[in-house]
């Protein structure tokens, strides 16, 4: 006889408030993250928040480890949106130009997520998580399966890599700007410049989007 499996127990009263506790403070860090206000204290930070003080250490130890697990969960959310609209993909190039137009139009839907990424610097580019690990992925594969022509597959990231902040930082600087011409633009340039022939990088440029 098979037996039912258990239903997952329900948190506690005690886990549900501190889980809301969390999730203010780290709401807080990014909001203060996205107005470029890092340089703040634990007090000003449980202030936005609206807990008390004396939570704050029952979470972190540090306002730096409070606003390196902000920086994650942005990187992990923007991740999940590039999982969503590639899933079923298999072409390296449309991979990598979907994950790039879609990266752009970030600017315009989820602004707040884009100025976190963009107060980080060149050093997303080395983060474990977000985009930097996935668009390594798409490039290598790229040049694997002969999709690609780049020599160095680190050196062509690099390269996408700070193209890809560039125009984010433009989009957020210049809120006129088309943001999908521009994206699309770019995915085209960045696919001819991996060696995808000319007339094909700018088809797979323009290929409808999924929505995310």
């Amino acid at each position: 006889m098979t037996e039912t499996p258990a239903a997952p127990s329900r948190p506690s009263r005690s886990e549900q408030r501190k889980a809301r506790t969390r999730g203010a403070l780290v709401s807080a860090a990014l909001h203060l993250l996205a107005e470029g206000r890092s340089n703040v204290s634990i007090q000003e930070i449980t202030e936005v928040a609206d807990v008390g003080f004396g939570s704050f250490y029952n979470h972190f130890q540090s306002k730096d480890e409070l606003f390196a697990a902000a920086v994650t969960q942005t990187l992990e959310a923007h991740d999940a949106v590039l999982e969503s609209v590639t899933a079923g993909v298999t072409d390296p190039a449309r991979l990598f130009a979907i994950g790039l137009r879609t990266t752009g139009r970030l600017q315009r839907t989820a602004p707040e997520m884009v100025r976190v990424i963009l107060g980080q610097g060149t050093s997303v580019l080395l983060h474990n998580r977000g985009i930097a690990p996935r668009a390594r992925s798409d490039i290598s594969a790229g040049i694997e399966d002969g999709r690609f022509a780049a020599a160095d597959p680190e050196l062509a990231f690099m390269t996408v890599g700070g193209a890809l902040l560039g125009l984010m930082q433009m989009l957020d600087a210049r809120p006129a700007v088309d943001a999908g011409d521009a994206s699309d633009a770019l995915a085209e340039s960045l696919l001819r410049m991996l060696g995808v022939p000319a007339e094909e990088a700018a088809a797979i440029a323009r290929e409808a989007l999924p929505e995310v």
